[in-house]
């Protein structure tokens, strides 16, 4: 567990006419072990022998709670989400082509599709699968069209999966909801897997 920082610091009150001029002792601590909350107290010494105490919480961003209790493998569709105009297209985007851990993607039941950060549709897999050539030149097809020049040699070794549109309760439970946490470079995220 960190130790809080602490800092004494002496504050002279100038030409302040509703401060008192004695000197003000002020003991602040500032408590790090959560870095999304803020608690700071504040010890004012005003010489009167007694000191008061003010504690303030401040917090920019609570942290989210993980709301995901399905076996789920999250994948940002960041660069291809303008670029669908159609259910179908997004579930194009989604499911493939990627570099990813095949045995825990074998395990998750569902796949997201995130867009900067929320999720846009839930999908159900029903396989995971080595990339097709066809599936491959189609990436490559489509890209060119996006003015981004790519080689089929840059998919092997990833995978797409086939699936379909979540049920309704599922869509329902996720759909138009934030992820608990960032993706962070990588566009694959797992929970539950």
């Amino acid at each position: 567990m960190k130790q809080g920082r602490t800092s004494k610091r002496k504050k002279t009150a100038k030409s302040h006419e509703h401060l008192d001029t004695s000197t003000l002792d002020v003991d602040a601590t500032l408590d790090l072990n959560d870095p999304l909350d803020l608690n700071a107290t504040i010890l004012i010494d005003d010489s009167s022998n007694e000191a008061t105490k003010v504690t303030t919480k401040s917090s920019k961003r609570k942290p989210k709670k993980n709301f995901i209790n399905d076996p789920v493998i999250a994948i940002s569709v960041n660069e291809q989400y303008p670029h669908c105009t159609t259910a179908n297209d997004l579930y194009t985007c989604t499911r493939g082509l990627w570099r990813l851990d095949h045995e825990r993607a074998g395990r998750a039941k569902y796949a997201f599709a995130i867009y900067e950060g929320k999720i846009k549709e839930v999908y159900e897999i029903e396989q995971w699968l080595p990339a097709t050539k066809v599936f491959s030149d189609f990436w490559v097809a489509r890209l060119e069209r996006q003015g981004r020049t790519i080689s089929a040699d840059e998919h092997i070794g990833r995978y797409e999966f086939t699936g379909h549109v979540a049920s309704e309760p599922i869509r329902k439970k996720y759909v138009g909801h934030k992820l608990p946490k960032r993706h962070s470079g990588n566009p694959i995220m797992y929970f539950n897997c």
